[in-house]
C-alpha cells in the first residue's frame, strides 16, 4: 500500500523540466516540419499559377496577332521595339517593348466622329523578374504569308517559344523590311476598310508594259508550233495582261510598248479613271508575233515613255515602273551608224553608235535568231547605263518577266534584269521565271504586290524621314 500512494504521489507532481523540454522541441518540430509542408505547398501552387498565368498570356499573345495579320488591311513588318512615341496615327501596333520586358499592343483609336485619335496601349504579356521577351517575323517568299515566333527566355536559360504562319489575307499590301543585322520584330497594321492611300496626298503609279511581239510568241510555252490559238504564248500572255489592267485603280497611269525587231509606234500614256481608259489599254496590247527580239528598244522606248508624264501638281509622288516581258534572248539592236554599217552580226557595236535618242530608229542590226558578238544583249545593258539608272529623278524600278517553257530562251532576262535596276537590287525581287500560264499569272500578282508595297511606303509608319 505505501508503493502505490508513492506512485500516486510522483504522478501528482507533474513532468520534469527535461520532459516539457523535450515536448517543446518535439512540438516545434512538427510545426515546422507542417509549415514547412505547408509553405512548400504555396509556392508550388503559387509557381503553377504563374506558369498557368503566362501559358495563357502567350496563347492570348499569338490568337491577338493573327487576328490582326488576319484582318488588316495594310500590313508592315519591320524592325525596331514598341514605345509610344514610335508610333504613327492610323497605324495599330504589336511588338516587344523597348526593354524587352513585355509584349505590347498599341490600338489606334477614334472617336466615333472622327475628331480625335489616340493609341491605347495593351499589356499582352507581362513583366516577369528575370524574363525576356522577343518576337521575330519572317516572309522570305515576299508573299502574303506572314511567320512569326514569339520567344520567352529566363536568367536560369530555361526558354519557350510558340510560332505560326498564316496569310494577310485582307491586306492589299504585306510590306516586310529586314536584314540580318536589324531583323523585323515589329508589326504595324490598318484596320480600316480597305484604306486608299492618296486621298490626302496625291500619288500616282505610271508604268510602261513593254511586251514581247516577236515571232516566237506564237509557239507553244514548250517552243513547239501548234495551230491552237489557245495555247499560244501571245494569248496566255494577253489574258493574263488583262487581268492585270483590270486590277489596277485610278491612280495608275499606264502606257504599252510593243517589241520585235523594232519598238516603233509605243502607245500614249493612259490613266486608268474609268472602265473605258481600261478597255482602250488592254486593246494595245499586242497580238502580231512576228519578227525578231529587239528588248534594248522596247527598253528604250519604255524610258522615253514615262518620262513623257507630266505632274498635274508640284507636291504629286509619282513611282515609275517599267514592266518587260521577253520569250527569248535578244537578237536584234538598234544603232545610229547608218544603213551598211553593224547590219549583220559581223562585229561588236561600239557604245556611241547604239541608239538611245527618243527618235525613231535609224538602222538595226541582228538576223533573228542568234547574235554570237552580243550586240543585242550589249543594247539593253547600255539602255539600262545610260538611260534607266542614270535618270535619278524617275528613280525607275524595272521588272522582267522571262516568259518561256524553255529555260534556256531566255537566258540572259536575269541579267537584262541585273543590268537596268539601280546597283544592290535584289535579283529576286525584280526578275520573274514564267514556264506556265499559272506561274505568268503569280509572277503579275507579285509585282502588283511590290508596286503596292512602295505605294505604301508613302504612308507607312515610320514616322518623320528626320527621325
Amino acid at each position: 500500500m505505501s508503493r502505490y500512494l508513492k506512485n500516486i504521489a510522483r504522478s501528482k507532481a507533474g513532468f520534469t523540466l527535461v520532459e516539457v523540454f523535450i515536448s517543446i522541441v518535439i512540438v516545434g518540430f512538427v510545426f515546422a516540419l507542417a509549415g514547412g509542408f505547408i509553405n512548400f505547398s504555396f509556392t508550388a501552387e503559387k509557381k503553377v499559377e504563374s506558369e498557368y498565368e503566362l501559358q495563357s498570356e502567350m496563347r492570348l499573345a499569338t490568337e491577338l496577332l493573327n487576328n490582326a495579320i488576319r484582318d488588316a488591311s495594310v500590313t508592315f513588318v519591320m524592325p525596331g521595339s514598341l514605345s509610344p512615341g514610335a508610333t504613327e496615327s492610323d497605324w495599330s501596333y504589336f511588338g516587344v517593348s523597348e526593354d524587352g520586358s513585355e509584349i505590347v499592343q498599341f490600338i489606334w483609336k477614334e472617336d466615333p466622329d472622327g475628331s480625335n485619335g489616340r493609341h491605347e496601349k495593351k499589356v499582352i504579356v507581362s513583366q516577369r523578374e528575370g524574363t525576356t521577351y522577343n518576337l521575330n517575323f519572317n516572309n522570305k517568299d515576299k508573299t502574303k504569308l506572314v511567320g512569326y515566333e514569339i520567344e520567352l527566355q529566363k536568367e536560369d536559360g530555361r526558354t519557350l517559344s510558340v510560332s505560326s504562319t498564316l496569310s494577310a489575307i485582307n491586306s492589299v499590301a504585306v510590306d516586310y523590311t529586314s536584314s540580318e543585322e536589324n531583323p523585323a520584330a515589329v508589326i504595324a497594321y490598318r484596320t480600316d476598310e480597305r484604306p486608299k492611300p492618296g486621298e490626302n496626298k496625291k500619288v500616282t503609279i505610271v508604268i510602261s508594259m513593254v511586251i514581247d511581239d516577236s515571232g516566237s510568241m506564237e509557239y507553244k510555252m514548250d517552243g513547239t508550233s501548234t495551230s491552237n490559238n489557245e495555247k499560244k504564248r501571245k494569248t496566255i500572255m494577253k489574258g493574263k495582261a488583262d487581268i492585270l489592267i483590270d486590277s489596277f485603280t485610278k491612280n495608275v497611269v499606264l502606257g504599252v510598248v510593243r517589241f520585235a525587231s523594232d519598238a516603233n509606234g509605243p502607245s500614249g500614256l493612259t490613266t486608268l479613271i474609268d472602265e473605258s481608259k481600261k478597255l482602250a489599254a488592254k486593246a494595245s496590247i499586242p497580238t502580231n508575233a512576228e519578227g525578231g527580239t529587239n528588248t534594248g528598244d522596247g527598253l528604250r522606248r519604255a524610258y522615253y515613255q514615262l518620262k513623257s508624264y507630266t505632274k498635274s501638281s508640284p507636291d504629286e509622288d509619282v513611282l515609275y515602273y517599267i514592266i518587260l516581258l521577253t520569250d527569248g534572248d535578244p537578237t536584234y539592236y538598234s544603232h545610229t551608224a547608218g544603213s551598211s554599217k553593224y547590219r549583220n552580226n559581223d562585229r561588236t557595236v561600239t557604245t556611241a553608235d547604239y541608239q538611245i535618242n527618243a527618235v525613231d530608229i535609224d538602222d538595226r542590226g541582228g538576223t533573228g535568231s542568234s547574235d554570237p558578238y552580243n550586240n543585242s544583249l550589249n543594247y539593253t545593258k547600255v539602255i539600262g547605263e545610260k538611260l534607266l539608272r542614270s535618270d535619278s529623278s524617275l528613280n525607275i524600278r524595272t521588272f522582267v518577266i522571262g516568259f518561256s517553257g524553255v529555260p534556256e530562251n531566255v537566258s540572259k532576262a536575269r541579267t537584262i534584269a541585273a543590268n537596268c535596276n539601280p546597283v544592290g537590287t535584289d535579283i529576286n525581287d525584280i526578275y520573274f521565271a514564267a514556264e506556265s500560264e499559272e506561274k505568268l499569272g503569280i509572277a503579275f500578282d507579285a509585282i502588283k504586290e511590290a508596286m503596292l508595297s512602295e505605294y505604301w511606303h508613302i504612308y507607312g509608319p515610320y514616322g518623320n524621314p528626320e527621325e
